[in-house]
């Protein structure tokens, strides 16, 4: 199965990158079948924003190509979003794609 990866992170640092890479790969292993077709990263400063970019660009891409999972490391990085994980839900569902968490490991 095709999935898309969406890994927000606070400040733009290169070891956090790689250290969220190993995570959301180790916690795909278990899932054989899961192909990875592109990964999206959004860099967030600590203030607070409604600006999901990043996200919504990835939920897009899902839509375009058909990629039913888009896959996150933990769903507390979307909640931290204000006022955006619920819509963000119900974007993916409209669009027949569901959210993976890693941490929790399920869909929301």
């Amino acid at each position: 199965m095709k999935v898309a990866i969406y890994v927000r992170l606070p400040i733009l640092v290169s070891n956090e990158i790689k250290k969220q890479e190993i995570e959301i790969k180790k916690h795909l292993q278990i899932h054989n079948d899961w192909k990875v077709k592109k990964i999206f990263i959004e860099i967030e400063s600590g203030l607070n924003t409604d600006d999901n970019i990043v996200l919504l660009e990835a939920i897009s891409y899902c839509k375009a190509y058909c990629i039913p999972v888009l896959v996150v490391l933990d769903a507390s990085r979307i909640s931290r979003i204000n006022n955006c994980f619920k819509r963000i839900l119900s974007i993916c569902d409209a669009n027949d794609i569901r959210i993976w968490s890693c941490v929790d490991n399920r869909f929301l």
